[in-house]
């Protein structure tokens, strides 16, 4: 930990005993921060011994809130940003999505929204070498918002191309279950 506000918002098996944990400092924890708070993420070996460390962010609050195995040794890990994380972000907020390497090299970072908050909370591996990702968005984001604040669903390949993306919701609140 730093001596700000650490947090720690998901964890998943590395597939060989291990485990990844990614979250948000508001200090310099896998490197300098970068204005606000940050996303990082960590992976620790089965003895709890990290092996590495990643810190990224923007000037804006940026954070990761989920992450699954790549199936590879490597995992998809996403979250939110109000910055430009990986692309131009919006206003309200925007979701980005990650893949890291076993080695915790950064292989591509994909950001993506609306005109309206766009989140990611939850990532699941497909069996197939790619992503399914999923969140809450309160504009018009893969379809027609239908009030409210509805929930998405999405799949991107392993070079990080999305395939598709779908957009659900009552004109009610409707939030992903994670």
């Amino acid at each position: 930990g730093t001596s700000g506000d650490d947090q720690a918002q998901f964890v998943a098996p590395d597939g060989a005993g291990g485990a990844f944990v990614g979250g948000v400092t508001d200090g310099s924890l896998g490197g300098p921060n970068a204005g606000s708070v940050d996303a990082w993420l960590a992976r620790h070996d089965g003895a709890g011994n990290r092996l590495w460390i990643l810190q990224l962010g923007t000037s804006s609050p940026d954070s990761a809130t989920s992450g699954t195995s790549d199936g590879t040794g490597g995992l998809f890990w996403g979250g939110l940003s109000l910055g430009d994380l990986g692309a131009p972000g919006w206003d309200g907020g925007s979701a980005w999505l990650a893949r890291s390497d076993s080695a915790g090299g950064l292989t591509w970072i994909r950001q993506f929204g609306s005109t309206e908050s766009v989140f990611t909370e939850v990532t699941a591996e497909d069996g197939a070498g790619g992503v399914f990702v999923g969140g809450d968005t309160t504009g018009n984001f893969g379809g027609p918002s239908q009030g409210g604040t509805d929930t998405w669903l999405a799949r991107y390949d392993a070079l990080g191309n999305r395939t598709w993306l779908t957009q659900i919701g009552t004109g009610w609140e409707d939030f992903p279950v994670v």
